[in-house]
């Protein structure tokens, strides 16, 4: 029978993981890109958004943790000792970022490393 020898009193919970299209290709593409030990990750977004949150623990596997960053804005970013020797940087971001934020935080970078 389906239930097997489990019986009518077990309960099974299931946790259902849902994530926008948006944030499901930028899952995508972290897979996509073939990371060295020297490039730096950084995830913009709001730490209580679960789709920013996911997607951050998702870059966490793509490289050391430390070469990871979650921050909010520029402000946060520029509290943030940055690793030496890096090669490149990839910036993403959670829905919860704003796109003055984002870009806030892409022209800091771009003038840090002229």
């Amino acid at each position: 029978d389906v239930l097997g020898s489990r019986g009518l009193g077990d309960v099974y919970k299931r946790q259902v993981i849902s994530v926008c299209p948006e944030c499901a290709n930028r899952f995508n593409n972290l897979d996509k890109i073939a990371f060295n030990q020297n490039d730096l990750i950084i995830i913009v977004g709001d730490k209580t958004s679960a789709n920013t949150t996911s997607l951050f623990e998702k870059a966490k596997t793509k490289l050391d943790s430390k070469r990871v960053l979650f921050i909010l804005n520029v402000d946060e970013l520029k509290k943030v000792p940055l690793p030496i020797n890096i090669n490149n940087i990839y910036l993403t971001s959670g829905t919860s970022a704003s796109l003055e934020d984002v870009t806030s935080i892409s022209n800091y970078l771009e003038n840090l490393y002229k």
